[in-house]
Order: structure tokens, then sequence, then C-alpha cells
């Protein structure tokens, strides 16, 4: 999780590369945050410093992406906040805001909606092996 991302999203030019790009990096992160969170061991990594610090990167940077995106390319705003939610969902997870991956907020079916009526099937036809499974047909 921590080396997936080390770009700011200022430091590149924003197209749907990078959009589709940095929602399959969201999408890893939530899912191994998800995974994690069920077992005592995983909320105690969760809740490590550095992950603290990865969580807000991640946070900061769909928030800019999301902002960028409303602007330069507004078709794939859905995307964007689906990376803003998922990014959010990391950050409360590593403050201790859940008890168990049931808890998190937004989960896989609200994320799951979100993406199936936006462009991000588009964005992600060229990764459904890369994603996860209740989010591969999204990409069809």
């Amino acid at each position: 999780m921590l080396d997936e991302q080390d770009v700011s999203v200022l430091e590149r030019p924003v197209d749907a590369e990078w959009v589709a790009s940095s929602l399959l990096t969201a999408t890893r992160a939530y899912e191994r945050a998800r995974i994690v969170f069920d077992s005592e061991l995983g909320r105690r990594a969760i809740s490590d410093a550095r992950i603290k610090t990865y969580a807000a990167r991640q946070l900061a940077d769909a928030r800019q992406l999301a902002n960028w995106t409303r602007i330069a390319i507004a078709e794939d705003a859905d995307a964007t906040t689906a990376m803003v939610l998922m990014a959010q969902a990391l950050f409360v997870a590593s403050h201790g805001g859940y008890t168990s991956s049931i808890e998190i907020f937004p989960s896989q079916a609200d994320l799951r909606t979100l993406l199936m009526d936006s462009r991000a099937g588009g964005l992600l036809s060229g990764t459904p092996a890369a994603l996860p499974s209740w989010l591969r047909d999204v990409s069809r």
C-alpha cells in the first residue's frame, strides 16, 4: 500500500488513463483494508502511523484529483468521487473508526452502484483481472 502511488496528482497531467490508474490503486487499498480489518492483528497493523500517513495522503490526492476532474473531465467525476469515498474509508479505518469490515462505509455494494452508474466501466475495461471480484463486471 505504501509505495503504490508516490507521485502527487499535481505532478502528472490528468487524463482518463491517470483517473483509471488512480481508481485501480484506490480500489486495491480499499480492498486490502477490508481484508486485514477483520483480524485483531490487522486492526493493529492498519492503525500504524505509516498507514495513517498513507491514508491521509491518499485522501488528499483523491480530493485533489476529484476537484481537478470535475473541471477538466467532468464525465469521470463519479469515478473520482468513489476514490474519495474509498480513501475516506481507509483514513477512518486507520484511525480506529471501525471494529469490523462490515461497518466500513462505503460498502462494496455502494461503490459498485456508484461505479456502475458512471463512466468508470470504460475507464476500467483494460484492467478487469486486477479488480476485486465484486467490481469486475463494472468494467464490461
